[in-house]
């Protein structure tokens, strides 16, 4: 499968995760675009995510060594969990946490 064709999917090169555009929707207000970003894996067991601030008019997309959490103002949106091998990443065991367009609940609208 290529994830490639997937909102938030992805494509790799060595270390290098390049994570694709997507959407976040929220009630009746236009969808939030989260541009597509390239994002190095120097850590085994890196979190890929979206970070979204409530109420913002766009995403960005980060990464971490700690599952990524919400708090009052932000949304951190888990999207891939990579190894890294010798300068090589892939995929985790279970590490692939979300593809397509995150929908918020009303509430955040």
């Amino acid at each position: 499968m290529d994830y490639s064709d997937f909102a938030f999917g992805f494509s790799i090169s060595g270390a290098v995760v390049t994570v694709n555009a997507g959407k976040i929707i929220h009630g009746k207000r236009l969808p939030i675009i989260v541009s597509s970003k390239e994002i190095t894996v120097n850590n085994d067991m890196t979190y890929i995510f979206v970070h979204y601030v409530i109420g913002a008019l766009s995403g960005t997309i980060d990464s971490s060594n700690i599952f990524p959490s919400c708090t009052e103002t932000t949304l951190d949106l888990p999207l891939h969990l990579w190894r890294v091998n010798n300068g090589v990443v892939s995929i985790a065991d279970g590490g692939i946490l979300h593809l397509g367009y995150f929908i918020l609940p009303e509430i955040f609208s």
